[in-house]
């Protein structure tokens, strides 16, 4: 696995919430309000089909706290509620819902088409998982293992989604609504885009495109 450098990636981080380190990023009570987040613009249209590594934990929340695993756009700040603003992006993020029962969750949205689905993680964290997100076509998934080997599947989410082709990928996203004041603890590791560089050619995994550059 090749991880990516959190420390290439530029930080955005309104209230310094964020600590990033070159595998890490830690989010500490970061609120809802605020407009945070880390992220690396790729070059336009990088970002087809495509399959990543990652790993989060989500530590703590208050009521409605929340913070992205990854988030792949066309538009800055990557944040869930630039996403709605523009009906644009996709979102993958722990969430603390009010409902009772499980209310520590992981949603994946499309924030062209809103199809969203999500999977209750429980009600004691921390929780830990180890998820592949993959986009081939008009298909993103979501799938979510307990162990670093991913070899424990505990559940696939799987949405409708834009085949459209995405500048921007960011981890550790804020909610960026503003009036929204609760918060959220975690952090986000080892993200790996499976993107295989060769001389001076960049090409991703499943994307089905190539990029020339310095690789």
């Amino acid at each position: 696995m090749v991880y990516e450098d959190f420390t290439t990636y530029t930080e955005v981080d309104s209230a310094g919430d964020l600590t990033v380190t070159a595998n890490n990023v830690d989010i500490d009570t970061m609120r809802e309000d605020a407009v945070s987040y880390v992220f690396k613009d790729q070059g336009a249209n990088h970002f087809g089909d495509f399959e990543h590594l990652i790993q989060g934990t989500y530590t703590t929340s208050q009521v409605s706290g929340r913070f992205g695993i990854e988030s792949l756009s066309n538009n800055l700040p990557l944040t869930q509620q630039k996403m709605i603003d523009m009906s644009e992006g996709l979102y993958a993020t722990f969430f603390r819902s009010s409902a009772g029962g499980n209310p520590y969750q992981i949603f994946l949205k499309d924030y062209n088409t809103a199809d969203v689905d999500t999977m209750d993680l429980g009600a004691a964290p921390p929780y830990t998982r180890y998820m592949t997100f993959k986009r081939t076509g008009t298909t993103a998934t979501l799938k979510i293992y307990t162990d670093a080997a991913r070899t424990v599947l505990e559940d696939t989410l799987t949405i409708t989604c834009v085949n459209d082709l995405y500048r921007y990928n960011g981890v550790a996203a804020s909610r960026g609504t503003a009036g929204q004041t609760d918060h959220a603890t975690g952090d986000i590791d080892n993200l790996d885009l499976q993107e295989i560089t060769t001389g001076v050619t960049t090409y991703g995994r499943l994307r089905g495109v190539v990029h020339w550059g310095i690789g």
